[in-house]
C-alpha cells in the first residue's frame, strides 16, 4: 500500500478495575494495535504498583522456555489455540514444569559438553600422532627415565633449529628434525643422561617446548592406531545415543512445551500491563498508543466485555509527544528489501514523511545511472532468481538494481562493456562527459530541493513554524540554496550583477535571526556562531550538490574499466583473449558493483536523510498473541 506517512495514532488511557485488567490485556493483544512503549503516566495520583509476583514468575518461566526451545530446536507456531486469561497459579505450575524439563535439558547439555571435550581430545591425539608416528616405535620410552639416555620430543621455531643443532653437538647431543608445521618444527633431542643439565639453558634459549606423550599413544604404532580408532568409534556411538535420547525426550514433551508457550503468550500482555499500571485500591490506570483505525473497535470490545466498568479516553498525540509516539514503517512488498537499509540509519519520527518510497526509487535510479550495463544487470537478475528461496529480500534487492542497470544499459548502449552490440538509445557516457556531469549536477539539485521540501513539511507537521520558515533546512534554507544555484548560473552565463547577492543575503539574515533566538550565549558569541554556521551552511549546500557528480564519475569509470579490460584482451589471442574478457567483466561486476552500491547509499544517507530525517523514532510494537514473538 502506498503511504507517505506513518499510520495515525491515538493516545489511550484505560481506567479499569484491577480484576478486569487480565481480560482487557487479552482483548488489546488480540487486536495487535496497542503499544505500551513510552506511554507516560498522566495521573500522578495513581501510584500503587500491582502484580510483581506475577511478573517474576513470568520472567523466570520465559527464561527457561527460551533455553528449552533453543536447546531442543523447536519450531514455534504463529498463534495460540485457545485464548483465555492465565492465572498466577497456572503460570506458576507452567514455570515448575519448565523447570523440570530444563533440568533434563541441562543433563543432556552436560553430556554434549563432555562429548565435545572427548572429540577435541581425539583430534589432538590424531594431530599429535600424525607428526610422531614416523618414529615407528613405542613412544612410552620418552616418558620413562632411562639409565643412560636422555631423549626428548619437542616443538620449536624453525629458525632456531640449525643454531641449536650446532650448540647441542658440542655437548654430545643429537637433534633430529622430523616434521615442519608452519613456522615451527617437531624435533627429537637425544644424548647422555650425564649431560642433560648442561643443555637446559640451550633449550630454553631456543624456546624448545617438550611434548608430553599421552598414555593413549604408548605402545607399538599398530596398537596406537587401534586405540585411536576405538576412541573414535566409542565417541560416535555415544553421540548417536545422546542424539536419539534428545529426540525421544523432545517427542515426548513437545506438546507440553508448546502448551507452555501458549500459556506464556497469553500471560505476556497482562505481565506487560502490570508493569506499567498504577492505581489506588481497586482502580487501575493503563496508558498506551493505539492505531486510530482501531479505536472504535477496541472501545466496543472492551465495553462489551467489561461493561461500564471501563473508562476509555483517547486523544491525538501532541506535537511535543511525536518523539515518543511509535511509527508504523511502510511494509509494502516492493520496498521491503530496502527497509533494512533505512533502519540502519534510523526510524522516522511519528508524523514525519516516511522516506521508504523516495529512498527505494532514488536508490534504484542512481545505481543504474552509475552502473548502466545490460549484461551486468542481467547477471544481478539471474543471481536474484538463484537466491529467491534462501534470501528472498536480498534477491528482490538484486532484482530491482539489476532492472535499473539493464534500463540504463539500453540508454548507454552497453552490453558486458561492449558498446557496438546495441545502439545507445541516449548516448554512451564517454561520448559527452560534460553533458553527463551536467545531468548529474541537476539531478543533485533536484534531489536536495525535494528533500528540503520534505524537511519543511516535517517542521510544519510538528508545529515548528519558526523553524519551518527560517531554519537552514526550512523555507529560508531552500530560498538560499536556489539563490546560490541561480547566482552561480548567472555568473557562468556572464549575466552577473553584484545586486544579485541580495537574493542570498535575505535568506541568510532570516536564518541568522532564527539562530539568534535559538542561542543562549552572549551577544558577541551569538554573532560569531551565526557567521560561522551560516558560512558552513553555504559550504555544505555546495559540497552536497557537488557530491552528486559521482553519478557521472562512476558511469565514466565503468567505461574506463571496460577500456582497460579490452586493451589487455587485445594484447592476447585465442582462449587467453576471452579469458581476460570474462574475468575482466566478473571483476567489474563484483568490485564496481559493490562500490556503486555503497556510494549510492552514501548519497542517500549524507546528502539526503540528514536534511529532513530526524531518525530518532521507534517502531510500533503492539501487544500480540504470537508464540514466535516470545523469543
Amino acid at each position: 500500500m502506498f503511504s507517505l506517512q506513518s499510520k495515525p495514532m491515538q493516545y489511550m488511557s484505560l481506567y479499569l478495575l484491577k480484576d478486569d485488567v487480565p481480560s482487557a490485556a487479552i482483548i488489546l493483544a488480540q487486536s495487535q494495535s496497542f503499544d505500551l512503549s513510552k506511554a507516560n503516566q498522566e495521573d500522578s495520583l495513581l501510584t500503587e504498583h500491582y502484580d510483581e509476583d506475577y511478573a517474576n514468575q513470568f520472567e523466570q518461566a520465559l527464561g527457561r522456555y527460551k533455553k528449552v526451545v533453543f536447546f531442543l530446536k523447536i519450531k514455534l507456531k504463529n498463534r495460540v489455540k485457545n485464548i483465555s486469561h492465565i492465572s498466577y497459579d497456572y503460570l506458576k505450575q507452567s514455570n515448575e514444569l519448565l523447570g523440570e524439563i530444563w533440568n533434563q535439558c541441562i543433563s543432556f547439555e552436560i553430556q554434549q559438553r563432555k562429548l565435545l571435550e572427548q572429540k577435541r581430545m581425539i583430534n589432538h591425539l590424531k594431530s599429535l600422532w600424525k607428526n610422531i608416528a614416523k618414529f615407528d616405535t613405542d613412544l612410552s620410552i620418552l616418558d620413562n627415565q632411562l639409565d643412560f639416555l636422555d631423549i626428548r620430543l619437542g616443538l620449536m621455531p624453525s629458525g632456531h633449529v640449525i643454531r641449536l643443532k650446532k650448540s647441542l653437538s658440542l655437548e654430545g647431543y643429537y637433534l633430529l628434525e622430523h616434521v615442519q608445521s608452519g613456522e615451527n618444527t617437531h624435533v627429537l633431542v637425544a644424548g647422555l643422561q650425564e649431560n642433560q643439565e648442561k643443555i637446559q639453558d640451550l633449550l630454553d634459549a631456543a624456546t624448545f617446548q617438550k611434548i608430553q606423550i599421552p598414555a593413549e599413544l604408548h605402545g607399538q604404532p599398530d596398537k596406537v592406531n587401534s586405540k585411536i580408532s576405538d576412541l573414535e568409534s566409542q565417541y560416535h556411538a555415544e553421540l548417536m545415543h545422546l542424539k536419539l535420547s534428545i529426540e525421544i525426550f523432545q517427542s515426548r514433551n513437545i506438546n507440553q512445551i508448546l502448551q507452555v508457550g501458549d500459556t506464556l503468550t497469553l500471560a505476556r500482555p497482562y505481565r506487560l500491563l502490570s508493569e506499567q499500571m498504577h492505581g489506588i485500591g481497586a482502580l487501575v490506570n493503563v496508558n498506551g498508543w493505539i492505531l486510530q483505525s482501531q479505536v472504535e473497535s477496541i472501545k466496543n470490545q472492551l465495553h462489551n466485555a467489561l461493561g461500564k466498568k471501563a473508562v476509555i479516553l483517547t486523544r491525538a498525540p501532541h506535537p511535543d509527544e511525536y518523539e515518543i509516539t511509535p511509527s508504523v514503517v511502510n511494509q509494502s512488498t516492493i520496498i521491503k528489501p530496502f527497509i533494512k537499509l533505512i533502519k540502519h540509519y534510523g526510524i522516522p519520527r511519528y508524523n514525519e514523511l516516511d522516506p521508504s518510497w523516495f529512498f527505494t526509487l532514488s536508490y534504484i535510479l542512481m545505481f543504474g545511472m552509475m552502473f548502466g550495463d545490460i549484461g551486468h544487470g542481467l547477471c544481478f537478475m539471474g543471481l536474484a532468481v538463484l537466491l529467491l528461496r534462501k534470501l528472498p529480500e536480498f534477491s528482490m534487492f538484486l532484482l530491482f538494481i539489476g532492472l535499473s542497470s539493464v534500463l540504463f544499459g539500453f540508454l548507454y548502449g552497453s552490453f558486458f562493456c561492449y558498446e557496438h552490440v546495441f545502439d545507445a538509445i541516449w548516448m554512451t557516457p564517454l561520448s559527452d562527459p560534460i553533458l553527463m556531469l551536467e545531468m548529474a549536477f541537476w539531478w543533485g539539485v533536484g534531489f536536495i530541493v525535494l528533500l528540503n521540501l520534505f524537511s519543511i513539511y516535517n517542521r510544519f507537521s510538528a508545529k515548528k513554524i519558526r523553524q519551518a520558515m527560517m531554519d537552514g533546512q526550512g523555507l529560508s534554507g531552500l530560498f538560499l540554496y536556489l539563490s546560490m544555484i541561480w547566482l552561480g548560473y548567472q555568473f557562468i552565463s556572464d549575466d552577473y550583477k553584484s545586486s544579485y547577492w541580495l537574493l542570498v543575503m535575505i535568506p541568510l539574515i532570516m536564518i541568522g535571526v532564527n539562530k539568534w533566538f535559538d542561542s543562549d550565549e552572549t551577544h558577541g558569541e551569538r554573532l560569531l556562531i551565526i557567521i560561522i554556521e551560516s558560512y558552513e551552511l553555504m559550504i555544505n549546500y555546495l559540497a552536497n550538490t557537488i557530491s552528486f557528480l559521482r553519478l557521472a564519475a562512476f558511469s565514466l569509470n565503468h567505461v574506463a574499466l571496460a577500456i582497460t579490460v579490452f586493451t589487455l584482451a587485445d594484447m592476447l589471442e585465442g582462449h587467453a583473449h576471452w579469458l581476460v574478457i570474462v574475468f575482466g567483466n566478473l571483476f567489474i561486476l563484483l568490485l564496481e558493483g559493490a562500490v556503486v552500491a555503497i556510494q549510492t547509499l552514501r548519497l542517500e544517507y549524507y546528502e539526503g536523510f540528514s536534511r529532513f530525517f530526524y531518525a530518532d523514532g521507534f517502531l510500533f510494537e503492539p501487544l500480540n498473541l504470537s508464540p514466535k514473538k516470545l523469543l
